[in-house]
């Protein structure tokens, strides 16, 4: 319906009619327009409770991330103290070799360049009659004659040669 339609319409009333029509349309508008603020504030209040939640799950990420992030720290800190421990242990054993002599690369090549000479050494019963710093000695000159350069081979070779004791 165009505009002249109206007015033809329109033009037949009387003016009480069209005054009450206007009122009518006049409220009309009203209602609308407080319909569409009370839905515009809902949507607000709808889409600020949504933005809070977003906040408060992100606020509980940032929070786990947090808490990982320390746990994380805290076991690079624990792996950092084994490594270093591990290589003062490293270092110590490699200067333990080093004052021993017994590289394993050496004791290949001395493998290689000579063989061992088998020297018996009597037994130590711990008696009297038996001496200590000699019979040290002989458990000494056996493990070189065989070409022993680790400590701890040493050390086992001379344990083998102790009388158990019962």
């Amino acid at each position: 319906m165009g505009d002249e339609d109206l007015a033809v319409m329109l033009s037949n009333r009387d003016e009480q009619h069209l005054l009450h029509l206007v009122e009518v349309i006049g409220r009309y508008a009203a209602n609308a327009r407080l319909e569409e603020r009370d839905d515009i504030a809902l949507l607000h209040e709808e889409s600020s409770r949504a933005l809070k939640n977003q906040i408060l799950d992100l606020e509980g990420q940032i929070l786990s991330l947090m808490a990982s992030k320390a746990s994380q720290e805290e076991a690079l800190r624990q792996t950092r103290e084994e490594c270093a421990a591990y290589q003062a242990r490293a270092g110590f054993a490699q200067l333990r070799s080093r004052e021993d002599g017994s590289f394993d690369d050496d004791d290949t090549r001395h493998a290689h360049e000579s063989k061992g000479v088998k020297l018996d050494v009597s037994k130590f019963s711990g008696q009297e009659s038996d001496h200590v710093m000699r019979w040290l000695l002989q458990v000494t000159i056996a493990a070189d004659a065989l070409c022993m350069r680790k400590e701890s081979i040493k050390v086992a070779f001379a344990m083998s040669h102790l009388y158990a004791r019962r």
